[in-house]
């Protein structure tokens, strides 16, 4: 987070904020902040020991980049100072990151920490330098061991530290070293196994989509040609059935022109004596109309066997023709 030419320049200036005052100066950097900037702070200061200096005026500069956030933190053997100076600290360094200055935003305010340390705690430190000038980051801060169950990477979503098993917690899309909460060793290696499991995660919902779309047009062609399917059989049955139904109407007007005849031959006899000519006629006409009835009992049947099929029953729903051609005994004939 600053260059090795960046973090001299800082250290020379604690030991200058250092000079002339009893005070010890460190500045901490970690990437980010996961709370509130001014409570981790009091946590960092309390690691790193800085409250078992001598005449507790240690003062910790916080920073962390990547979250936009610093505090300042002081030991209780620092006077009050004026009211919001340490926020002018933090603005100071906070506008320095955001323009991309950061080393001499922090210089800076390390200069006006001296200035004011001089002030309050002025004079010769009779107890030396206590504390290295240093920056410390996460690693320097002291960690308990892990002592946790190990990560199976296969089966978990989770990866494990390459140093000592633990679980980590990382962006991989901003986190630019997945350092280990408990060793604080880099996990380089679990950065790019979780982009290529996002990746691998991407590709597999692409496939997916892709295979809904694929089902989908499938569906849509499997229908269109089942109902050009139906539609086909049902213009052929429709044919079938309309050719039947104008056999059984021509037999049925077959059926009254021999009636109509019978019925004249009737008159025409009634009047006569029995003789074998009347007879003859008379048997001849209604031998006709037998024949006649038969005949379109025939085409009747033929015509209801295919209108009663499942497929043939349909098509007659569809084209609105006659489910049933009634047969001669159930007409009124």
């Amino acid at each position: 987070m600053l260059s090795g030419l960046d973090e001299q320049r800082v250290v020379r200036a604690i030991a200058d904020a250092e000079r002339g005052n009893r005070a010890e100066v460190r500045v901490h950097i970690e990437p980010r902040c996961a709370g509130d900037a001014l409570a981790r702070a009091r946590q960092v200061y309390a690691a790193l020991g800085l409250a078992r200096t001598r005449e507790d005026t240690a003062v910790l500069l916080y920073v962390a980049p990547k979250s936009r956030v610093a505090a300042v933190v002081s030991g209780q053997g620092v006077p009050d100072q004026r009211p919001g100076f340490w926020q002018e600290i933090v603005d100071e360094v906070a506008n320095g990151y955001r323009g991309d200055q950061a080393a001499d935003a922090i210089v800076a305010a390390l200069g006006h920490v001296g200035d004011l340390l001089r002030e309050v705690v002025g004079g010769e430190d009779e107890h030396g330098d206590e504390l290295p000038d240093a920056v410390t980051t996460n690693a320097d801060l002291p960690r308990d061991g892990y002592t946790g169950p190990a990560v199976d990477e296969a089966e978990s979503a989770d990866f494990a530290c390459i140093h000592c098993g633990a679980p980590l917690n990382f962006d991989a899309d901003e986190d630019t070293d997945a350092a280990c909460d408990y060793c604080g060793v880099i996990n380089p290696r679990a950065q790019a196994l979780l982009r290529k499991r996002r990746a691998r995660e991407r590709r597999a919902e692409r496939a997916r989509v892709a295979r809904l779309k694929q089902a989908g047009v499938w569906a849509t062609v499997v229908t269109t040609l089942v109902l050009l399917a139906l539609l086909g059989g049902s213009l052929s049955k429709r044919s079938e059935l309309q050719a039947l139904r104008s056999d059984v109407d021509r037999a049925h007007a077959q059926v009254d022109n021999v009636r109509e005849r019978q019925r004249e031959v009737r008159k025409r006899y009634a009047d006569r004596a029995d003789s074998a000519a009347r007879d003859a006629e008379l048997d001849g006409a209604e031998n006709r109309v037998r024949i006649e009835r038969a005949r379109y009992d025939q085409a009747a049947q033929r015509y209801n066997e295919v209108a009663g099929s499942s497929f043939g029953g349909l098509a007659a729903r569809i084209w609105g023709l006659p489910s049933h051609a009634v047969l001669s005994n159930e007409a009124e004939w």
